[in-house]
């Protein structure tokens, strides 16, 4: 553990707040540190968050927009809003016709989109530099004047594409509906959490026009919002341009906040359904844990991994190794208020769940037994540097973050803290962990059957689920508005009725692009001094296509590719990925229609050992009858699956 972490905050100047627009909050200059982003973040007289970050890597520029609104925002009734209103935001705005902005930024040679979780909503462009002007006075227009672009049309199309959106990514989904009956057990009445994003269809049927429109006054202002600019820009010139385009947009009501609330959960609870979409049952358990940036959030990470990440994982070697399961997944996923330590097994057909979670029962009470090794941490330190290393090459992956983290935090350059906090996890802690939020804990089973077959279901007979159709008096999620209140929209201060003309397009950068030949084989490479990080793809001619055509089955290339990633005839898979997770490193292979693909992931400095296995793996695979027969079978159960999905 470098001990240059300690202190990181305090980079920087820090500006008190003034009236006028816009203030200087916070800069943070360039640091030796790969932890550190370089940023100046302002405040507009309206409350407006933004965060500028320079990255003259490509003449790009990535906009975000992230809302501190999301679907724990709702009031009980009236669920879904927050996804419904992110479908709303791109149906035009006063001076922005319907679909003009999905036309104007991809005619830039940009693309964009938008999303809504728990927590927050964003809409998001990355378009070229010159372009810049053109995303501010589409989102601040949206945001300053979007009232003015409702209509009924509008809005009865979007009610219709968001219900057959449930209805094709829920409803008719093989699993598709276990978030649903997950979270209204797992947590109590009223909770935010205990109702999915995307709403329930009697909610939806409900809404109105006026409710959407409430809706927008209360949560969608500046002083609700943060404003990412990161790329290709001047941050000087960036933020004038900022002031220029939404320093005019009037504040709106306070937002109250919300605080942690982690739902007790005092004995196992299991509840259960029938899914005739489905081949295999599925079992699913779930733990409270704490929020979002909470100090335990590392150690149990790394507690996920230990249990299902990988084939050196506890739960891969009880369930996936002896053929008892198809798939294991397991993570710890936070939000705001709370978290949720998920564990999901899909075993092959017939397989009672109850037998399931007796093998799940048992590997949890053997680290009990044994403990955390300093190995299991190392390898997941590595995993997490080299995994936030790539997540930081992309300017749109780095807005993202640096937008969150202020929404959640105040501090948009987090990932100085939170790295500090993973890279120095110690086995002990993720024992403490284990045992404050695992051990002896109640936790929420969902068992998934096929049609017919209630046999297969863990635990008693389910109660029912609650409906949470009652009120809850919880202050902090109710709008403050009247139903019928609007934001008046600014009388505009600047021409917003035509698009800003652009400054000339940037050409594209002249790539540091090398050729060389080895062994007649040619090899291009790209040097980037910038990163840490090397990425290789060796390509060769194959696939299934090109199988297929030299007369083997249809699948061997892919079945082909799945057998190299077991064991070589040097090491069994359990221990050539512990060597690659010591390194940190990850390599692949790949079938296409007609190519197989080797990909190569790795720290400058673990480069040559990284390829002394990436040659076993390629040169030397073991191809074990019996990997081929576990791995025939998996791909014979997901054929089956795969036959009652619609895509």
């Amino acid at each position: 553990m470098k001990k240059w972490f300690i202190g990181l905050l305090f980079i920087g100047i820090m500006v008190s707040e003034a009236v006028g627009s816009p203030t200087l909050v916070t800069h943070v200059s360039p640091s030796s540190s790969a932890w550190v982003i370089p940023y100046s973040k302002y405040r507009l007289s309206n409350g407006l968050t933004v965060v500028i970050h320079e990255d003259h890597s490509d003449p790009m520029v990535h906009v975000e927009v992230m809302y501190n609104v999301g679907s724990a925002r709702e009031e009980v009734g009236k669920s879904g809003f927050a996804h419904f209103f992110e479908h709303m935001m791109f149906q035009g705005s006063k001076h922005v016709p319907y679909n003009a902005h999905f036309r104007m930024i991809t005619e830039a040679g940009g693309k964009m989109n938008g999303s809504a979780s728990r927590d927050r909503t964003n809409y998001f462009e990355t378009v070229p530099r010159n372009q810049l002007e053109t995303a501010l006075w589409l989102e601040s227009d949206r945001m300053g004047f979007f009232l003015d672009g409702i209509s009924q049309e509008k809005f009865e199309v979007q009610r219709a594409t968001v219900k057959n959106e449930k209805a094709q990514n829920y409803d008719n989904r093989p699993y598709g509906r276990a978030g649903e009956y997950l979270y209204r057990l797992h947590y109590p009445s009223g909770h935010p959490y205990s109702w999915q994003t995307i709403g329930d269809v009697a909610d939806l049927d409900r809404v109105t026009v006026g409710d959407l429109k409430s809706f927008f006054v209360t949560w969608y202002s500046p002083n609700n919002a943060v404003l990412v600019i990161a790329g290709d820009v001047n941050t000087a010139e960036t933020i004038a341009m900022v002031d220029r385009y939404f320093s005019e947009i009037a504040s709106g009501p306070d937002v109250p906040k919300q605080g942690a609330w982690v739902p007790t959960i005092p004995d196992r609870q299991y509840t259960a359904y029938e899914d005739v979409l489905v081949e295999m049952p599925q079992l699913t358990v779930v733990y409270a844990t704490p929020p979002r940036h909470h100090p335990d959030e590392p150690a149990l990470d790394c507690l996920a991994m230990i249990l299902g990440t990988g084939p050196n994982s506890l739960l891969y070697q009880a369930l996936v190794k002896p053929n008892l399961a198809v798939d294991v997944e397991v993570y710890n996923y936070t939000s705001r208020l709370a978290g949720e330590f998920v564990i999901t097994v899909t075993p092959y057909a017939g397989t009672p769940l109850s037998k399931i979670e007796t093998i799940i029962n048992n590997v949890l009470a053997s680290i009990s037994r044994k403990g955390i090794s300093s190995d299991d941490v190392s390898r997941f330190r590595a995993k997490y540097e080299v995994d936030t290393m790539h997540r930081m090459e992309s300017i749109e992956q780095k807005a993202t973050m640096m937008a969150s983290d202020e929404l959640m935090t105040g501090n948009p350059g987090y990932l100085a803290i939170e790295s500090n906090r993973y890279l120095s996890l110690t086995p002990d802690q993720v024992r403490m962990a284990y045992d404050r939020y695992i051990t002896d804990q109640g936790a929420t089973v969902l068992s998934i059957y096929p049609r017919n077959q209630p046999q297969l279901i863990a635990g008693p007979a389910p109660s029912p689920v609650p409906s949470h159709v009652e009120t809850h008096d919880h202050a902090s999620l109710q709008t403050r508005n009247d139903p019928n209140q609007t934001r008046n929209d600014p009388n505009p201060i600047i021409d917003r009725t035509h698009r800003p003309t652009p400054d000339v397009a940037p050409s594209p950068p002249a790539l540091p692009i090398w050729e060389t030949f080895s062994a007649g084989i040619p090899i291009l490479g790209i040097t980037d001094a910038t990163s840490d990080l090397i990425t290789i793809q060796c390509t060769f001619r194959g696939g299934d296509v090109i199988a297929t055509q030299l007369g083997y089955p249809a699948g061997s290339a892919q079945l082909l590719a799945e057998l190299m990633m077991q064991d070589t005839q040097k090491y069994s898979l359990e221990k050539f990925n512990l060597e690659l997770e010591k390194l940190g490193s990850s390599i692949s292979i790949s079938a296409g229609r007609e190519e197989m693909v080797l990909s190569i992931r790795c720290l400058k400095s673990k480069l040559g050992k990284t390829m002394d296995l990436a040659f076993q793996r390629l040169r030397t695979p073991a191809l074990n009858q019996t990997d081929f027969d576990r791995i025939k079978s998996q791909t014979l159960e997901g054929l089956k699956q795969a036959r009652s999905n619609a895509d």
